[in-house]
């Protein structure tokens, strides 16, 4: 079992040690990720399918998320009893005044990344991204990270082009983007 799904089964444990043992198997979950099922989730998908859940007296149901299905907005419109968002998503959320109460940081290191094909010039620091397309999920936490990486470098917008981008891969492998955003825990495995 991954750190992720132990964090998980531990909150899962705590909060039904608060409740009389009797109730247990009345415990449902509905758990929104934050993005949709890949690799990176496999975890949570197995526990739900392989009843490991069920076995610790809760019925969860593991939901995909996506740009339209805010772990966020899950939570407070009352779809969703726990959600896992980025820290940006949280950090916007509080400012706004959103009732939520973070429990868990699933990663130490945001895995987070751009990528770029082998036979473009190297990119090596962050001077080398002028000039190029670069997708970003307008809205997602890899905005947030590239708007904050070309602050810090000093690097004007204009010196090069965000590109909108989604979940489908073809703009860059139609060489229409030259940097992608992919979470090297599960998009680098897809390409």
């Amino acid at each position: 079992m991954n750190k992720k799904n132990l964090m998980l089964l531990l909150l899962l444990l705590l909060l039904i040690s608060a409740a009389p043992l009797a109730y247990a198997k009345d415990i449902k979950i509905n758990y929104r990720l934050k993005w949709l099922f890949n690799t990176s989730v496999a975890g949570d998908i197995y526990a739900e399918a392989g009843g490991f859940f069920k076995e610790a007296g809760f019925a969860v149901h593991v939901k995909e998320g996506s740009p339209e299905k805010n772990a966020i907005n899950e939570l407070e419109l009352k779809r969703a009893d726990f959600g896992v968002a980025s820290a940006d998503q949280v950090i916007r959320a509080l400012d706004r005044g959103a009732k939520i109460l973070v429990i868990a940081q699933l990663f130490q290191v945001n895995p987070m990344q751009w990528i770029y094909r082998a036979d473009q010039p190297e990119i090596k620091t962050l001077q080398d991204l002028k000039g190029r397309r670069i997708g970003v999920t307008f809205g997602g936490n890899d905005e947030t990270i590239m708007n904050t990486l070309l602050a810090k470098a000093g690097i004007r917008k204009k010196d090069l082009t965000l590109t909108g981008v989604r979940f489908d891969f073809t703009p860059f492998l139609r060489r229409k983007v030259d940097v992608w955003p992919v979470y090297r825990n599960s998009q680098g495995v897809i390409l």
